[in-house]
């Protein structure tokens, strides 16, 4: 918390036990919040939700990724 690092759970859709309601959360709320995704309207798309969430993260100078 002090060296403000965070993660940021990212499991392949490939692999077995993928749950769309327990890996995609963050990637859903992400497509509500930037008005791509409207639940009841719009089918559910993980993988573009999880792209989308990715560029976003990318585009951003202040947060980088630690491996």
């Amino acid at each position: 918390k002090e060296k403000k690092i965070f993660q940021i759970p990212w499991m392949h859709a490939a692999r077995h036990g993928w749950d769309v309601e327990k890996d995609a959360p963050l990637f859903r709320n992400w497509a509500i919040h930037t008005g791509k995704f409207q639940p009841g309207i719009d089918k559910p798309d993980p993988k573009t939700w999880k792209a989308n969430f990715r560029c976003a993260m990318n585009s951003l100078p202040d947060i980088e990724e630690v491996k």
